[in-house]
Order: C-alpha cells, then sequence, then structure tokens
C-alpha cells in the first residue's frame, strides 16, 4: 500500500505498528531518510507478526524538510500516533498559543508536530483551529481510539475499505485495491456514481467515488473509531453557514475594506514554506490578485515566479498579453509554458491513473502538464486561483441566475441595473427567454410538465431527457433513474437564486470535487497547489455579505475587483472577457478523431453496459463535444483499471 502511495510523497517513508497490548513497534522503509533509518528496525523484520493497527506514510516534505519531521510522529508521553497529509498554515500561531498552555517543548519546526500537541491540548476540538487543508489519522493508545479527518473543503482525500470490524484507509483508491484482501467485496463501479458523471458531468455528489464498497469522509467531518468494539462516531465540525447580511447592515466601503485584510492575510499564510513557491497566472482577476498579494509579501528581495500556459492551435484562448501586463505590473519573474493537444493525449492514460476515476476535464490536463514543467525547475509550492469563480459568482451562469430571479420575481428595477437597456444580447437572450418559455415555463411552454421536468436548462441539449436516451445505455437510465432525479431535483432548488447556488457550488455541488481532482492530479507530480481563495476565514466573511457585493451592476467578483483595484492594471480590473484555464475542447476531439474512435471501439464490451457505443461510432461528430469527452474518459477509466464485473 505504502508502495503505491511513492509518487504522494518521495522525499521520506515510515511505518508503525500497534500491537493488541497497544505496544508501539516503529519501522523504516527503503526510502527513509537516514537518520530515522539508523534508528529502526527494517520493515521486512515485521512479517509474520499481527498487529491491530499499522501505519504507513510517505512524505512530501514542505514544512521543515529535514528528518525531523517525519512520520509517523509518536509523542514522547507514548499516548499518540499520527500520520498527516497537507498543510496547517497557522501552525506558528497554534505552536505559540500551545507553549504558552505548557504543551513543548517542540522538537522540530514542522506543524505535523503541532498537530499531535493541538490534539493533546483540545482533543478533537482542535479541528476547529487548523486553517489549511489535511487528511489526518490519530491512533490514540490511552483511549483505544482511531480519529480521522478532512479539512472544511474537502482539498485532501481520504478513503475507507470496511471489512467488518477491520478498516483500511488511505489517501488513494490504488492503495486500497492492494490493500483489500477480502473478496466479499466486489470493488466493481458504483452505476449510481458512473450515470451521475455520464449524465450530469458530475462526481463527489451524492455518491463518494466510482466504485463500490468505498466510501469517503464527508469534508469539514472526522470520525472516531473505539479499536475494541469498532463503534463509530461521525460529527461535522464546519459548515458553511450562509447568513447574508443586509446592504443597510455593512456598506460596501467597509466590506471592501475587511475583505482585503482577509484576502492578504490569507495569501501571507499561504507563502509559508521552506522550499521554493510560484504561481499561476491566467491575467484574469482570480489568479492576478493573489499574484499581487504575493509579490507584496516578498518585497524587494525576490520576485515571484509567475507561469502561463497558451496553446499554439487556440490563438483565441491565448491570455499570454494579460499575464504579461500583470507580471510586469507587479514585478514578477514571468515564464511561457507551450501546452499541446498531443501531450495532452499523450499523457490522457497517466491522468486517468492518477485521477483513479475518469478525468473531468481537459482544462485538468493542461494544468497538470503546466504543473510537471514548473516542477522540473525545482518548485515544490505553486499558488493558484481556484474556486474563485464559485465563491465570487465568475461562471457564466451565475448573471443568468440572477437575471432570472428578477425576471421571475417582477424585478424589473434589479434586472435593468444588471443588464442595461444598452447591451443588446442581453435583452436578446431574455427574449429569447421568454420565447421558449424559461422564464414562465407553465404558462409559454406546457411541454415542460409532459417530461416532468420544470429547469430552465431543458433547451440545452446536454440536460435534455432525449438527449440522453441517444447516448445513454436505457438499462443504466433505468436503474439509475431514482439517483438521477434526486441530483435533478436537487439542483432545481438551488438554481433559482444566485445566494443559493453560490452556496451549493462551494458546499457540494462544485468545489469538494474539484479542489479533490486537483489533489489527485498535483500530487502524481507532485507538487503542492495552495488556494487562498478557500482560506475558510475569508470564504465564511464572503458568505455573510449581501450577494449584490459579490454580483452587481452586471459585474462578477465585484467585491474583489474593487478590492484590488489599486494594484493592478485598470485593463485587468474591469477585463470583461474570461477564459481562465480552459481549453479548445471541441477541436482537440475533432484533431485526434482517431483516439476517441479507437477508445470507445476497442472498450466496446465494457462500455456497452453504460454507452451507446455504437450510435456514437456511427456519427461521432453529431455527439455533444461534452457526453464525448466523458465516454471517451470512462471508457479509458475502465480500460485501466478494470472493476470487477467488467
Amino acid at each position: 500500500m505504502c508502495q503505491r502511495l511513492s509518487h504522494r510523497g518521495p522525499d521520506d517513508e515510515g511505518f508503525a505498528l500497534v500491537g493488541e497490548d497497544r505496544t508501539v513497534r516503529l519501522f523504516a522503509g527503503d526510502a527513509t531518510v537516514e537518520v530515522p533509518r539508523r534508528r529502526l528496525e527494517p520493515i521486512e523484520s515485521a512479517f509474520g507478526h499481527s498487529p491491530r493497527v499499522g501505519l504507513c506514510h510517505r512524505r512530501f516534505a514542505i514544512m521543515d524538510p529535514t528528518a525531523a519531521g517525519h512520520q509517523p510522529w509518536y509523542d514522547e508521553e507514548g499516548r499518540i500516533l499520527l500520520v498527516f497529509n497537507g498543510e496547517i498554515y497557522n501552525f506558528l500561531e497554534l505552536r505559540n498559543e500551545l507553549v504558552n498552555a505548557g504543551f513543548g517543548p517542540f522538537q522540530s519546526d514542522s506543524d505535523t508536530e503541532v498537530v499531535v500537541a493541538a490534539y493533546r491540548a483540545w482533543g478533537v476540538r482542535c479541528f476547529e483551529r487548523f486553517n489549511g487543508f489535511w487528511s489526518i489519522a490519530i491512533i490514540d493508545i490511552s483511549r483505544w481510539r482511531a480519529i480521522f479527518s478532512r479539512d472544511r473543503f474537502g482539498k485532501k482525500p481520504l478513503y475507507f475499505v470496511r471489512n467488518g470490524r477491520n478498516l483500511i484507509f488511505s489517501s488513494e483508491i490504488r492503495s486500497l485495491l492492494v490493500g483489500q484482501t477480502d473478496h466479499s467485496k466486489t470493488l466493481g463501479v458504483n452505476h449510481d456514481a458512473a450515470a451521475l458523471y455520464l449524465v450530469f458531468d458530475r462526481r463527489n455528489t451524492l455518491r463518494d467515488c466510482l466504485w463500490d464498497d468505498i466510501e469517503m469522509l464527508p469534508p469539514g467531518s472526522f470520525s472516531e473509531i473505539d479499536l475494541a468494539t469498532g463503534a463509530e462516531r461521525r460529527n461535522r465540525y464546519w459548515r458553511l453557514d450562509v447568513n447574508r447580511r443586509s446592504e443597510g447592515e455593512i456598506q460596501l466601503d467597509q466590506a471592501v475594506e475587511e475583505f482585503s485584510q482577509h484576502l492578504a492575510e490569507s495569501v501571507k499564510l499561504r507563502m509559508r514554506a521552506d522550499v521554493p513557491i510560484a504561481a499561476n497566472l491566467s491575467g484574469g482577476m482570480d489568479s492576478s490578485s493573489i499574484v499581487a498579494h504575493a509579490q507584496r509579501v516578498l518585497g524587494d528581495e525576490r520576485r515571484l515566479e509567475t507561469n502561463t500556459m497558451f496553446y499554439q492551435d487556440a490563438p483565441e484562448l491565448d491570455e499570454r498579453p494579460f499575464a504579461s501586463a500583470v507580471a510586469e505590473h507587479v514585478g514578477t519573474d514571468h515564464i511561457e509554458l507551450e501546452v499541446s493537444s498531443e501531450q495532452t493525449w499523450e499523457y490522457m492514460d497517466e491522468l486517468i491513473e492518477a485521477f483513479e476515476e475518469p478525468v473531468h476535464s481537459a482544462a485538468f490536463m493542461t494544468q497538470w502538464l503546466g504543473w510537471r514543467a514548473i516542477r522540473d525547475r525545482g518548485t515544490k509550492v505553486i499558488l493558484h486561483g481556484a474556486a474563485a469563480d464559485e465563491i465570487f459568482a465568475g461562471y457564466p451562469y451565475h448573471p443568468d441566475i440572477d437575471d432570472y430571479a428578477s425576471l421571475t420575481g417582477f424585478n424589473l428595477k434589479r434586472y435593468l441595473s444588471a443588464r442595461p437597456v444598452w447591451d443588446v444580447r442581453a435583452q436578446l437572450r431574455t427574449a429569447k427567454w421568454f420565447g421558449k418559455g424559461r422564464v414562465w415555463p407553465s404558462v409559454s411552454n406546457p411541454l415542460r410538465k409532459v417530461v416532468g421536468l420544470s429547469d430552465r436548462r431543458i433547451f440545452s441539449r446536454n440536460y435534455d431527457p432525449r438527449v440522453f436516451q441517444r447516448w445513454y445505455s436505457p438499462d443504466l437510465l433505468a436503474e439509475t433513474a431514482e439517483v438521477l432525479g434526486e441530483f435533478n431535483e436537487r439542483f432545481l432548488s438551488v438554481d433559482h437564486d444566485l445566494a443559493s447556488r453560490l452556496h451549493a457550488d462551494v458546499e457540494w455541488l462544485r468545489v469538494p470535487f474539484w479542489v479533490n481532482a486537483m489533489d489527485k492530479a498535483m500530487m502524481q507530480i507532485p507538487v503542492e497547489v495552495r488556494m487562498p481563495f478557500l482560506d475558510y476565514k475569508l470564504v465564511e466573511y464572503v458568505f455573510s455579505l449581501p450577494v449584490s457585493y459579490v454580483y452587481r451592476h452586471g459585474w462578477t467578483k465585484y467585491i474583489l475587483r474593487l478590492a484590488v483595484k489599486d494594484l493592478l492594471p485598470e485593463s485587468i480590473v474591469w477585463r470583461k472577457t474570461k477564459v481562465g484555464f480552459t481549453v479548445p475542447k471541441s477541436q482537440w476531439l475533432a484533431k485526434h478523431h482517431e483516439y476517441v474512435k479507437a477508445s470507445l471501439n476497442d472498450n466496446r464490451r465494457r462500455l456497452s453496459s453504460y454507452v451507446n457505443v455504437d450510435t456514437m461510432l456511427s456519427n461521432l461528430s453529431a455527439v455533444p463535444s461534452d457526453i464525448l469527452w466523458r465516454s471517451v474518459n470512462f471508457a479509458k477509466w475502465l480500460e485501466i483499471f478494470r472493476p470487477a464485473g467488467i
């Protein structure tokens, strides 16, 4: 199991076994660094023993990369054994608090030791004090408990397989597949999850993953397991509460000032590392804001390295002029990285193996290629603008939702403030909504009731049941109708109101999947990607503000624009076009037609239970690009992993 995680931690390796008598033995592996290796037994010497608890750890050293940060960590009193994956950015502040409370002295400069001391001081309440991202396993020997925890947004994965009273856990599914020895577990395809991915493009939503019998600890949760009885108790230590104030309760100027302080502090915390740091820079608001603050943290002593990706065969997606303008204005060392479609398909299998599930987006693949190039230059930490779109209403559908709410609520003043009369394209789109029944479907489009849907997206071909029936197996659609209906109902309940949709995007609809998938991609390299917009204090603050401060007068990310307007060129702050980390997916699918065709044809037998392969192959050009992309990725996943029953 540990060897299967070697890519996640090339810097060190360690093992611990705990017997039924609670005796702890620590061991070294082939990759263990020199200092602990000299004092530890080799793991091979433990073969033949049957411990109650076994832990293994592969380390990617960021904080205190010396041998002092070796794991598993065993405290000096013999009470706590810990393995930890992630970063606690505020560990220095916590360490000072712990020292003042009588804990210490500390033996290292690592955040791992602080996690152990925090648990000793505050028990499971310690997770509420951490600011960072993590998956943690603690063996409390004195209480004979196992405690597991994940960060608030679920960036770091933590999977389980249960065999009666035995529990196997890991950061990755590949490791579980090796450790799983109970043949009563099928570890086959979870059809509900497969349908949610193929039909609605969703993963880790309503179902933990694409594998049967594998579960994931929810974000913002911890679990306590009694090692004597196997009894488990789960708790949520954090939820994103929505208690938005009105404009009368907080003025915009005050909100901008307070938000600016949160953003500056978030970036400053994420600049903590004992290894080199770089930043992705697309030239958009998100990455540019982070880069500006990061360079301010460095001051004149060092220039931040920034990186922009571009595609030679997609000039319409080239953001190099914008990124260069930001880099010059802020004063960074800027590098441009070219990504080609050939590279994407060349590494498709490797990235699907890294994700352990089908690749959601081609943008992941291009970012992964860029991160590889950055890591090859020696950088281990990268700042990234992820989640800003979900928090600040940055996607095109966010204004649409707000416009829809304004029109259905007969709030013409609110609608016109976001879509002025002179915006001809917006007015034409509104007229189209009325004509197609998007605004008052029961009046202008009774067909909706016939097909059993009231979603305003019914006219999008990717949301039309007739499209599903053409491309997907009727047996799959019938078998999974309940979960598809559950998702559709839950989706529709939040998609009529901007505040509700933003909350859903962050808590369950988009962010948990995105950050978890990014972790899989980055740790395959490995490189650590840090996301300042997902500082929980910053997120909580934004969700306490009027939604009109996020989307205002037709401007998405309004409060972010005001907060950084003195740090960036005006052309960037008030830029209307949005590209971001996207790819020319339709062009790439058409260009690599033979690869796509072969992927479907070669996996025809495996794929036929899920996709109408013959229908697709008979007319590939008619398949919507998103459906074709997902089908190809699903086919390759089945080929690579060969789940049980396939």
